[in-house]
């Protein structure tokens, strides 16, 4: 094992000094003299490839062709093995896959911030440590689950291992960023680049995706904008039990990123918390004649809006209400005059002050 990884970082190559301890853990393997181990699980596989054919048999040309008639196998998530020996003075190169049983990954960790913890060498994470408290709250319940997931914002990748380690297999992750250079460190997630801020962008993303999307964390660009924006388009195509999250919102007090003025992020939520108590609202309150048809849909598809410190939660109902369904479960026989609100049972509302 110690020789081949001296081969691999004899290469002077950044990414595959990175993933000395992906080898460490998964490989216990003998190989014959002269012969070099090379691991990928990743889509610059091509890349790679090429460039271990070139330290190793600079004059061989085949070992690009062999890994783009595999790469497709890349989406399995198997170890790939590429053996590069000599015979008669020419490189050979074998594709070689692990056999399920032996690399099937481990059940997904439970504690969320301690799988945090232990993640310390891979792509870049970044997040305030209370976000992860926030994830678990509002996403265990999508753990081991089939569903699709958006992250928008990339940068080193890091953060589709963390989700992928914890929300399981059955995640569908696609990750957006308007940075060509980043890429989602999850060899699994498809990667799309582009401006958030741009309906028809986020359109290619809904298209590719294998359905409504169950989960979307904007992590992108922090602006109004771009915040608010994201939020209109694909909050509506979210999919039934929804979840949506919008982290470091405290940028809406930022001047720099478009905040701190009635056009910001947080105004924006405030305005959603009144259209959250739509049918609960007068009809001749100032309250209910600022909400538009879109604020309607929002108050019949929403089950909530948590806010923490620099991050809002929306959650989606599995099935929109009507002003009925909000009336209030009255029990007993005995009620005493002036104490509590009867609701009115032949108009099915549960207090005084609604007015349909």
């Amino acid at each position: 094992m110690r020789h081949v990884l001296a081969s691999l970082l004899a290469l002077t190559h950044a990414r595959l000094a990175e993933r000395r301890g992906f080898f460490e853990l998964h490989m216990d393997l003998q190989l014959d003299e002269g012969q070099v181990l090379f691991v990928t699980r990743d889509y610059r596989i091509d890349e790679d490839v090429a460039l271990l054919c070139a330290a190793v048999a600079p004059t061989s040309a085949s070992c690009p062709s062999i890994a783009k008639t595999a790469a497709s196998h890349v989406l399995d998530r198997c170890l790939y093995l590429i053996h590069l020996g000599t015979d008669d003075g020419k490189a050979a190169c074998k594709w070689v896959v692990a056999d399920a049983t032996e690399t099937e990954a481990s059940p997904p960790e439970d504690d969320l911030v301690a799988l945090v913890d232990a993640y310390d060498a891979g792509p870049g994470l970044e997040k305030y440590r209370h976000y992860f408290e926030v994830y678990e709250r509002h996403l265990a319940p999508f753990r081991r689950r089939s569903f699709r997931m958006l992250e928008i914002g990339v940068a080193d990748g890091g953060s589709s291992v963390l989700w992928r380690s914890w929300l399981g297999p059955g995640l569908e992750l696609h990750c957006a960023d308007i940075n060509p250079r980043c890429v989602a460190g999850d060899p699994a997630a498809t990667t799309h680049h582009g401006d958030q801020a741009d309906p028809a962008f986020l359109a290619r993303i809904l298209a590719a995706a294998s359905g409504a999307l169950d989960v979307v964390v904007d992590d992108g660009g922090h602006g109004m904008r771009q915040q608010i924006g994201t939020f209109e388009f694909l909050y509506p195509r979210l999919a039934a039990g929804g979840v949506y999250v919008v982290e470091d919102c405290h940028t809406s007090y930022w001047p720099s990123f478009g905040g701190d003025g009635p056009r910001s992020f947080v105004e924006f939520v405030k305005r959603k918390m009144d259209a959250l108590h739509y049918f609960h609202l007068p009809v001749a309150s100032d309250a209910r004649a600022r909400l538009s048809a879109e604020d309607v849909a929002f108050a019949r598809e929403t089950k909530a809006i948590s806010v923490f410190e620099s991050v809002v939660v929306f959650e989606k109902r599995e099935t929109a209400i009507s002003p009925t369904d909000l009336a209030p479960v009255i029990r007993g026989s005995v009620f005493t005059p002036g104490v509590g609100q009867r609701a009115d049972s032949t108009a099915g509302i549960g207090y005084a002050l609604y007015d349909a």
